[in-house]
């Protein structure tokens, strides 16, 4: 068996991302640090090994046929950068209290992980969170009746707010 540490970073994430599009975390935990901690747009900070495993497994089962195609991994030392695309239906469990809206994702977006000694020490995570949440069916789409209504909504309030600080 080779050992982690063996591995070049690129080809460890590259492993990592094919775990993850076969759904088995279980294969994936040995490579991530105690430590580690992820930056995600829509999420935020998570803090902890068991904490980053509870966010994939939300993720899994909400977007049951989650994939993600890798585009490019380039690494320099303990740094890897990774371009992707990922797609997938929300069609599964709710996703931080969301229910399933049925829609398709088709997004974009960009990770660095950190390495060291031979397991995921950091994730930040780059993609169109809002561009996301429509697709997902959590936010109206732009320029549509229900997005000007919103925002009409959000205008109006601010207002109050802006008349009640004074």
């Amino acid at each position: 068996m080779v050992r982690t540490v063996d591995v070049p970073p690129t080809t460890l994430v590259r492993t990592l991302f094919d775990h993850l599009n076969g759904g088995d975390l279980d294969a994936m935990r040995p490579h991530a640090a105690e430590d580690e901690f992820q930056d995600l747009p829509m999420v935020g900070h998570i803090e902890g090994r068991d904490a980053v495993f509870e966010h994939f497994e939300a993720v899994l089962a909400a977007l049951p046929d989650i994939h993600f195609d890798l585009d490019r991994i380039v690494g320099e030392g303990e740094t890897v950068y990774v371009t992707w695309r990922l797609t997938g239906t929300f069609t599964g469990a709710p996703f931080y209290g969301v229910a399933a809206t049925g829609r398709r994702i088709d997004i974009r977006g960009m990770d660095r992980f950190t390495i060291r000694d031979g397991k995921v020490a950091s994730v930040f995570a780059g993609y169109d969170s809002m561009d996301f949440a429509i697709q997902a069916g959590l936010l109206p789409p732009i320029d549509s009746p229900a997005q000007r209504a919103m925002v009409h909504a959000i205008n109006a309030l601010t207002a109050i707010r802006r008349r009640l600080r004074r």
